[in-house]
């Protein structure tokens, strides 16, 4: 609901006629008295306030000066705003393996494994790996298929993390952790030994 606030503006001086009814209190009374007048201003009476211990003395002056004080009465509107809170795409880890066994031979170009993801929101998402160069993967289907030739004598397992992240956002992929990643999910791949399966 709306809360009342009042605007106060200072308005300047106003003349009032000396011989305008009022009565004086004694020396030891405060009395304020409302002196309303048919002044308007923006079709609003206005009305001013006298301290009645002070006599009016035509000798002294024709005319009392006073400041005039005009409240305004407004309201201010409470708004309710919702914040977009962009949630990170998620990685759906079911069936991948916690160790994905390769064979030495595997021929470069083969396809490893498929990443899947989603975002919460329905956006279109993007894939990427990170800490390794033996791989590469299809930003857009999450097809991972090695990049290198595999050699067991020096590398018999190779960490790599995958991970889906929005369409909007694609920057560099190794050694970094861009901005609008979800958490990434670690993958051990080891290498075997022996021929691999056509």
């Amino acid at each position: 609901m709306p809360r009342p606030r009042n605007n106060i503006f200072l308005s300047g001086m106003v003349q009032i006629p000396i011989d305008t009814p009022c009565h004086a209190a004694g020396d030891d009374t405060l009395e304020l008295r409302m002196l309303a007048f048919e002044e308007r201003i923006e079709k609003r009476m206005t009305d001013f306030c006298h301290d009645s211990r002070t006599e009016l003395d035509r000798r002294m002056t024709e005319f009392l000066e006073i400041s005039r004080t005009e409240i305004q009465r407004r309201f201010d509107e409470n708004q309710a705003s919702a914040n977009n809170v962009n949630e990170p795409p998620i990685l759906e880890s079911g069936g991948y393996p916690a160790g994905l066994p390769l064979q030495e031979s595997t021929k470069v170009g083969t396809e490893v494994f498929v990443l899947k993801g989603h975002d919460p929101e329905g956006s279109p998402v993007k894939y990427g790996i990170q800490l390794t160069d033996h791989f590469v993967v299809n930003s857009r289907t999450g097809v991972i298929t090695l990049a290198k030739p595999l050699n067991r004598e020096s590398e018999q397992s190779m960490p790599l993390a995958h991970m889906p992240f929005q369409m909007d956002f694609f920057p560099a992929l190794h050694n970094t952790t861009p901005k609008g990643f979800a958490a990434s999910e670690p993958v051990n791949c080891r290498v075997k030994s022996g021929v691999s399966n056509p």
